[in-house]
């Protein structure tokens, strides 16, 4: 072969090499069926416009095109994973903004409402006008259980930052100062009797025989949930001597691989962040898991535990935190009643009546102490009825309908559902729960940058309850509980306004609204969306 036909067929291979790079992407966009869900950033993904001749369809096709277009671009989601997975690991520097990439494969959660980051540099106190509202409130709850004859504790569930500092980047490092659980623990140690539970000095005791959390989630793992159990029971037995619980809880463990840590998820690199983790299960099970009915206020998967070996009753109000804890909490306790949710006083009033507890714990996860607590519920919903004032001032205020649902279009904007059966009818939609997670989603739809969003929902709800719209940001383009707004619902016809303030980074986002734990029929009326 002489110089100019080998020039000629490297220019050949050359070309096909770049065409075959350049038309792969569409190849693959045309031949793969469509999927309506992102896998690495958890959100809807664009659905494919409806093409019409209509002037005003006409308008919108483009821009709705290349919005689906973007979703479904061929490889976009492993080209995304390359690029997290080369920010990460070669820069080591992580493109999501609420996680933090620390060494030895640690990941910290960057929660800035919470000012974790602040809080542990000590630059972020509490002021004492604040330490004394937690305090009055922490009096109330306990002043108010003694009348019913029922003890009352605390329990704080550490940051991983608290307990693995020593992995956190550099820049962070703590500069001067106390953390604010410092502060609210000496406090309440001077000024109150409030029974408190501080759970860091036995974790960092615990990490020196074992790892006591997951390096890619936010929660401890089950030998951090494992000692976290047996120092809750410890201090329960020390408030009642008479009827201490057994502290011997043998367990055995089973090595397996954990991959699917919340901050993994966040970066989206969940099989990339794999670890080696222990099982923990006990030997010798007496609890039973049951189900727990509540008839005055709808909360998200509440459940009871018996065991008819022993003899106290417990509630339990938590977070997420007290899930890996509870297999080994309820070996010890003859009932426990697990509620999420905060302290609330008409759920407790069922469980007094029901129950009959001997003691209410509310564990709180410690970033939540940036988080101001609350008491009486006739006063969260004054506070409420003001907001509302407030937010539909602002919403009226707003000039621009980003989004409208309504009878009209017959509500086919929604774009899926999770334990709801769906009839439209005079009235609204009508939504059957025949589950424990019912929830609805509206399509992506587009916003200006740089300005707040306020939805309007108008819903009747079957009883009580608790409805959370949840909310995609640029950072974030994906379903967390960090992005969230909660709102009660009563009985009857509810109207909400919400204002979501933190959206304005992006100029799209998708919306989704959780309808609580209640089983019945709700009605939507209509959801408006403005700028």
């Amino acid at each position: 072969m002489n110089k100019l036909n080998a020039h000629r067929l490297s220019e050949l291979i050359l070309l096909s090499l770049f065409m075959l790079v350049i038309l792969a992407p569409l190849s693959k966009t045309l031949l793969s069926q469509q999927a309506t869900m992102s896998a690495g950033e958890k959100r809807n993904l664009s659905p494919m416009p409806i093409f019409s001749l209509e002037a005003k369809s006409l308008a919108q096709f483009p821009e709705q095109f290349e919005k689906y277009y973007n979703d479904h671009f061929g490889f976009r989601e492993s080209f995304i994973k390359l690029y997290l997975f080369i920010m990460v690991n070669g820069f080591q520097t992580s493109p999501v903004d609420k996680v933090i990439v620390g060494d030895n494969d640690y990941l910290f959660y960057n929660d800035k409402a919470a000012k974790i980051f602040e809080d542990i540099q000590g630059i972020n106190p509490f002021t004492q006008d604040e330490l004394k509202i937690w305090k009055g409130i922490l009096e109330r709850k306990k002043e108010w259980l003694d009348k019913e004859g029922i003890k009352y504790l605390l329990v704080f569930s550490p940051n991983k930052h608290t307990i693995y500092p020593e992995y956190i980047p550099k820049k962070y490092i703590p500069r001067s100062g106390k953390t604010r659980l410092d502060q609210f623990i000496e406090y309440m140690k001077t000024n109150s009797d409030v029974a408190i539970l501080d759970l860091r000095e036995p974790l960092l005791q615990a990490k020196l025989e074992k790892q006591a959390y997951y390096k890619s989630d936010t929660h401890w793992n089950d030998w951090g949930a494992y000692v976290a159990s047996q120092t809750i029971i410890e201090t329960v037995s020390e408030m009642f001597p008479e009827k201490s619980p057994n502290m011997d809880l043998p367990v055995s463990g089973n090595k397996t691989l954990y991959y699917d840590g919340d901050l993994s998820l966040m970066l989206g690199l969940s099989d990339i962040y794999k670890e080696d983790a222990e099982l923990l299960t006990v030997t010798d099970q007496c609890a039973h898991t049951n189900k727990l009915t509540l008839n005055t206020v709808a909360v998200k998967n509440p459940f009871s535990t018996t065991c008819k070996q022993a003899e106290l009753k417990v509630v339990v109000f938590r977070d997420s935190f007290f899930t890996a804890v509870a297999p080994f909490f309820a070996e010890r306790f003859k009932k426990v009643d697990y509620i999420w949710n905060n302290f609330n006083h008409i759920i407790l009033k069922e469980l007094i009546h029901q129950s009959k507890p001997d003691i209410v714990i509310e564990e709180r996860a410690e970033r939540l102490l940036a988080v101001p607590p609350l008491y009486h519920e006739e006063k969260i919903r004054s506070d409420s009825r003001t907001n509302y004032q407030q937010e539909k001032a602002q919403f009226t205020a707003a000039e621009t309908t980003q989004l409208l649902i309504s009878p009209k279009d017959e509500f086919s904007s929604l774009h899926g559902e999770n334990d709801l059966i769906f009839k439209v009818s005079k009235q609204g939609l009508k939504q059957t729960s025949v589950g424990n997670d019912p929830f609805f989603l509206l399509p992506t739809f587009s916003i200006q940058q740089n300005a707040p969003l306020f939805i309007k929902i108008r819903i009747s709800s079957p009883m009580y309850n608790n409805l959370q719209v949840y909310y995609t940001t640029k950072d974030t383009p994906y379903f967390n509980e960090s992005q969230t707004a909660h709102r009660t619902l009563h009985k009857g016809l509810n109207e909400i306004v919400i204002a979501l303030e933190d959206i304005n980074d992006t100029n799209q986002t998708n919306l989704r609204f959780d309808l609580g734990s209640a089983t019945g029929e709700f009605t939507l009326h209509s959801i408006e969306v403005r700028q």
